[in-house]
C-alpha cells in the first residue's frame, strides 16, 4: 500500500514476482535487499527460518565488505526518489547493517498476532515448522526489531487494522511519515486489501493462547499499546472478536466494491468466452454425442488454461458449464472443486466433493479430496473418517495414511500420530517428511531424544534440508537446557 501511495521501493524488475493464486498483488519485497539479507544471515550460519546469535561487533566483519559495497549502489539508486524504502522481513535481523549505512532512518513496523503467523507458517510450509518454532521465530523477529528502534522514529501499525479501517490505519502510517497524499489515491491503495490475503486470520482461540510464552505476550502488549485509535478499537469491538473466532475470511468476502472492480477487470475475458459457449453450445445441437464430448473437452481444457494464469474465477464460469451440459459426469466437477479449494472456498469445495463421491463411490481420489476440504474447513473428524475408509480400503496407499497423521499431529493427537507415522515409513522408509513430522510428534509428548534421533534421520535422508536442520538445531537446544536444568519458555 505505501508503494501504490508514492514510496519508492524499486522497479517492477527489482519486485518478488507476485504468485498468481498466492499472492496475486505482489510481495512488494526488493530482491537485492532480500538477496544481502541471506547472503548476511548465510555468512553468520543460519538462514530467515533459523536466525543466526550475531556476535559482538558483527556489524563490522570483513567478510560483509563486498555486501556492503552492493548495499551502497542499492541506497544510493533509491535515494534518488524524495520518500523511499524497502519491505523485507529478514531485515529485523540484519537491520544493525542497514543502520550503519543509512543515517536517521525510519520505520513502520507492522505487527502480525503471533498466533496468525503460528498457524500461516502451517501451512506455508506444510506443517514442517512446529508451533513451537513459528512462536519462537516471530518472538525473534519482533524482538530483534523492537530492541533495535526504541530511540528512533517509528511508527507501529497492527496486521489486523487495515481488514478492520484501512482507510484510517493508513492514513496514520502517511501521516507519521510526513507523506501526505490524495484521498484517491488512499483509496486506491487499500485495494489490496484483498480478502483472500487475509484468510489466515484465526482469533485468540483460549487453546491457542495457552501455547504463548510470558515473554511474548508481554512483547506483543507493549507493540499493540503503540499501534494507534484502530488497534485499540479492534481490541474493544466484542462483535468483530467473535467475528475472527468464527472465521474472519467470510466477514472479508463482503467487500463487494472489491468484486465489482475484479469484475471489471475480467469483463473483456468473460465476454469472449460467453460466445466461446455459445458457440460450443451450438455445435451441441448439431451431433449430440459427439459434440456434447467436443463442447465439454473444450470447456475444460479453457478452464485448466486460465488455472494456469492465475484467473480461478473464469476456471470456475467454465467448469460450472461443463458440469450442466454433462451433470453425471464426476471429472468436470472435481476440477471445480479444486478450483474451489484453491479460492479459499473449503466448505463450497465440501459440496462440490461429496457429490462427486456420491456420483462415482469408489473412487479413492475424490474421496481424498473430499477428506482435504473437510480438513481445510476444519472439519477435521470427518476428514478422518474419509480418510480411514481409503486406508482400509488401501492399506498400502502412503498417501492417506500420511494425511491422517498430519491431522492428528495438528490436532495435538500426538500418540495416535506416533503410531502412524511409523506406519508410513515401513510403507516408504526414506520418506523424510514422515520422519521429520515423528520428530515432531515425539518432542510434542515430550520425547526430546528420540524426537532429536529423528531429525537426524530426517537429515541423512536429505543431508541440506534446512527445516530438518532447523528443528534438529531447536531441539539439540532444548534438550541441553534441560540438562542444564534451564527451564525454556513454553512456546507449544
Amino acid at each position: 500500500m505505501l508503494g501504490r501511495c508514492g514510496i519508492a521501493l524499486g522497479s517492477s524488475k527489482d519486485l518478488l514476482a507476485p504468485h498468481a493464486i498466492d499472492n496475486p498483488a505482489g510481495y512488494w519485497e526488493n530482491i537485492h535487499f532480500v538477496r544481502i539479507n541471506d547472503a548476511i544471515l548465510e555468512i553468520f550460519g543460519g538462514s530467515w527460518m533459523c536466525p543466526p546469535k550475531m556476535p559482538s561487533g558483527w556489524v563490522h566483519d570483513r567478510r560483509l565488505d563486498g555486501l556492503r559495497i552492493q548495499a551502497q549502489q542499492i541506497i544510493s539508486d533509491l535515494s534518488q526518489a524524495p520518500i523511499w524504502g524497502w519491505k523485507d522481513p529478514r531485515s529485523c535481523i540484519t537491520l544493525a547493517f542497514w543502520q550503519s549505512l543509512i543515517p536517521n532512518l525510519e520505520y513502520v513496523i507492522c505487527v502480525r498476532e503471533p498466533i496468525d503467523v503460528m498457524h500461516s507458517l502451517a501451512i506455508r510450509e506444510h506443517g514442517f515448522v512446529s508451533n513451537d518454532l513459528a512462536l519462537d521465530l516471530w518472538l525473534q523477529y519482533y524482538k530483534a526489531v523492537y530492541d533495535l528502534t526504541q530511540s528512533s522514529k517509528t511508527v507501529v501499525c497492527r496486521y489486523l487494522s487495515f481488514a478492520y479501517d484501512a482507510t484510517a490505519e493508513l492514513s496514520r502510517v502517511l501521516e507519521a511519515l510526513h507523506h501526505p497524499v490524495l484521498p484517491e489515491v488512499i483509496l486506491q491503495a487499500i485495494k489490496l486489501v484483498d480478502p483472500s490475503l487475509l484468510r489466515q486470520v484465526h482469533g485468540e482461540q483460549d487453546h491457542d493462547i495457552k501455547k504463548l510464552s510470558p515473554e511474548l505476550l508481554d512483547l506483543f502488549a507493549k507493540l499493540k499499546l503503540r499501534c494507534g485509535p484502530v488497534s485499540l478499537a479492534i481490541d474493544r469491538d466484542g462483535r468483530f472478536q467473535e467475528t475472527l473466532k468464527g472465521g474472519f475470511s467470510a466477514r472479508l468476502s463482503a467487500n463487494i466494491d472489491r468484486l465489482e472492480d475484479l469484475y471489471i477487470e475480467r469483463s473483456q475475458e468473460n465476454e469472449r468466452l460467453r460466445s466461446l459457449v455459445f458457440s460450443l453450445s451450438t455445435e451441441l445441437g448439431s451431433s449430440p454425442v459427439l459434440n456434447k464430448t467436443r463442447t465439454v473437452n473444450g470447456l475444460m481444457l479453457e478452464a485448466e488454461k486460465a488455472q494456469k494464469r492465475g484467473d480461478l474465477g473464469t476456471a470456475e464460469t467454465l467448469l460450472q458449464s461443463a458440469h450442466v451440459i454433462v451433470n453425471e459426469d464426476p471429472e468436470p466437477l472435481c476440477k471445480l472443486g479444486i478450483i474451489l479449494a484453491l479460492q479459499g472456498r473449503p466448505q463450497q469445495a465440501v459440496d462440490v466433493f461429496q457429490k462427486c463421491v456420491t456420483l462415482s463411490p469408489n473412487n479413492p481420489v475424490t474421496r481424498h479430496y473430499l477428506a482435504h476440504a473437510f480438513a481445510e474447513s476444519g472439519q477435521f473428524e470427518r476428514a478422518l473418517d474419509q480418510l480411514e475408509l481409503i486406508c482400509l480400503e488401501y492399506p498400502e496407499a502412503f498417501s492417506p495414511h500420511f494425511d491422517q497423521a498430519n491431522i492428528l499431529l495438528k490436532l495435538e493427537r500426538n500418540v495416535e500420530a506416533i503410531r502412524l507415522y511409523e506406519y508410513c515409513l515401513q510403507l516408504e522408509p526414506l520418506s523424510g517428511e514422515s520422519m521429520l513430522h515423528l520428530g515432531i510428534a515425539l518432542e510434542g509428548i515430550g520425547q526430546i531424544s528420540e524426537a532429536l534421533e529423528r531429525f537426524k534421520q530426517a537429515l541423512k535422508i536429505r543431508p541440506n534440508w534446512e527445516l530438518a536442520r532447523m528443528n534438529f538445531e531447536h531441539c539439540r537446544q532444548k534438550l541441553q537446557s534441560s540438562h542444564l536444568g534451564i527451564n525454556s519458555p513454553h512456546l507449544a
